[in-house]
């Protein structure tokens, strides 16, 4: 089975249902090993005792839910996630930088990405924001006063017209 996706859609599973072990990997479209060793993580069948073993629908949505909770991290207003340490850090204040992105979000509200780097392991840290969450950061007052810079992206696209600005 070729990887398509590495996320679950488990909407697809009907919480009624009862799912094999052959159907469950079918229907989230992932490998019946992948199945197996979410028996073994604790995916608990209706009836141990009889062959094939039976899913519940609900049942397993808990079970892959909780497991998409338990990687999600809440960050602060200041902090940016860390992908090779796993956890939210707050960036080493010399390297911040806010870049304008050019697109737009709801309501008017200009899009910015936040770099800089990890102070735990030293990687490159990246976080999509807004410019109204700026002002709300302790981000805003350090770039202040001016030891870091708020650079826009002021390209022009291949596919654009200057001269009409399209």
């Amino acid at each position: 089975m070729s990887r398509v996706s590495c996320r679950l859609n488990i909407c697809r599973l009907r919480s009624h249902r009862s799912y094999t072990s052959a159907e469950l990997s079918q229907t989230l479209k992932v490998h019946a090993q992948t199945v197996h060793n979410w028996r073994k993580q604790g995916l608990q069948p209706i009836d141990e005792s009889e062959r094939p073993l039976l899913f519940l629908g609900s049942v397993v949505r808990g079970f892959l839910r909780s497991r998409i909770a338990r990687r999600k991290s809440k960050l602060q207003a200041n902090q940016v996630y860390c992908l090779r340490c796993h956890s939210g850090v707050v960036p080493d204040p010399q390297t911040i930088t806010v870049e304008v992105v050019g697109r737009w979000l709801g309501n008017g509200v200009q899009a910015v990405r936040v770099r800089g780097l990890c102070p735990g392991c030293g990687a490159n840290v990246i976080r999509l924001s807004s410019m109204k969450a700026i002002f709300l950061t302790s981000f805003w007052p350090k770039l202040q006063q001016g030891t870091q810079r708020l650079s826009g992206s002021h390209s022009t696209h291949l596919n654009t017209d200057e001269r009409t600005g399209n």
